[in-house]
């Protein structure tokens, strides 16, 4: 009795070498495509505020601030 023949010769399956239909792309000839990703990065709230400080503090150093403790303006400017 003579061996049955198979569908197609095992050396064509394509099972062990990772090889996939397209159904399995997702229904897209190209496959998975490379999706846009989100690396922002939200700074410490305690380093902006220590950012912030040696900020001013060199703006202080060199003579750059300008305190005002009170605005006060004769009559406020209006368009005729």
């Amino acid at each position: 009795m003579a061996a049955a023949k198979t569908l197609a010769p095992k050396r064509h399956w394509a099972g062990a070498r990772g090889q996939y239909s397209l159904a399995d792309l997702g229904g897209w000839r190209h496959g998975i495509r490379p999706q846009p990703r989100d690396y922002s990065y939200r700074m410490p709230r305690t380093a902006r505020r220590e950012a912030l400080l040696s900020a001013l503090s060199l703006k202080n150093r060199d003579g750059k601030i300008i305190v005002v403790d009170k605005l006060e303006l004769e009559e406020a400017a209006r368009r005729s």
